[in-house]
């Protein structure tokens, strides 16, 4: 009809087509057929390695809510190449703590530093402490594009499967009983499960193929690599000191002092000239109620 009659408007076209061809369709539709222009897609970066131990994607699943109110979170770094947990971690706290920890305790499992890691754009993963972390053992710390959950898309799957496999069966509410039986899914998932992607195959058969050097790391060393000074305050009158979170009453004798916080994962240190004053130990508590 537009090649037939090019100057005509939708209106008329919409005329035109009940009169001549029995199709009625409204002005807008005709309007949306001739003038709407295909969005163009976006680009996608995906991540893919083709050896054990050169990425790992992390991620934080809610698992359920407790009676208490509080929300159990299921913490989990895979293997890009293998699809293996190499970590998994249960608890009540969603933070920053949880993901340095899930990285220690799969560093010191495996004897292994991976290349590059890769973790979604929760604030959980996006925070100094993790990149300093990161960029003391020479790992690279990339993240998820922004409004595409697909470019992390294995770690989706795969908590669709843990969903699948183990939480949806599990009706306790007691965290000792939930950790241990998320450790023996972690052992079957990683040993005995078949995976489409690896052609029906466990993960531990490609695990195998390393060839990264060990390294042997111990947890304690580890520990002290993950602190990041956050920023600077005066310390006000009886010693207290004004943080992002709330307030903490410090020593008397730092009142009127420039005093430096670093956050740590014991939790956030008040230091001055290298020696530290004070914890605050409710720090990641805190943050991880307004995460």
């Amino acid at each position: 009809m537009r090649r037939k009659y090019p100057f005509w408007g939708c209106y008329v076209i919409s005329f035109q087509l009940a009169i001549e061809e029995g199709v009625f369709i409204s002005h807008m539709s005709v309007w949306r057929i001739l003038y709407t222009k295909p969005k163009a897609k976006k680009e996608i970066n995906f991540y893919e390695m083709s050896r054990p131990h050169s990425m790992w994607h992390g991620d934080v699943m809610t698992i359920k809510r407790l009676p208490s109110g509080e929300f159990l979170y299921q913490l989990s770094w895979e293997d890009d190449y293998s699809r293996a947990y190499v970590a998994s971690l249960i608890d009540t706290l969603k933070n920053s703590a949880l993901v340095i920890r899930g990285l220690i305790e799969a560093i010191t499992t495996y004897h292994v530093v991976p290349t590059l890691v890769h973790y979604d754009n929760g604030s959980e993963g996006k925070c100094k402490i993790v990149q300093v972390f990161c960029t003391a053992l020479g790992i690279k710390l990339i993240h998820s594009t922004v409004e595409q959950p697909n470019t992390n898309g294995k770690k989706e799957r795969a908590h669709r499967d843990d969903k699948r496999d183990l939480w949806n069966n599990l009706e306790s509410n007691n965290i000792n009983y939930l950790r241990k039986k998320n450790e023996s899914y972690i052992r079957w998932r990683n040993i005995k499960k078949g995976h489409w992607a690896l052609d029906g195959k466990p993960s531990i058969t490609r695990l195998e193929e390393n060839k990264k050097p060990t390294i042997s790391y111990t947890k304690e060393y580890l520990e002290s690599l993950a602190e990041a000074k956050l920023y600077e305050r005066q310390v006000k009158h009886g010693g207290l000191v004004v943080y992002e979170n709330g307030t903490y009453w410090t020593s008397k004798e730092l009142t009127g002092q420039k005093v430096e916080l670093w956050v740590t994962l014991k939790g956030l240190e008040i230091r001055k000239n290298g020696k530290t004053y004070d914890t605050i130990t409710d720090y990641w508590k805190r943050l991880s109620e307004k995460v």
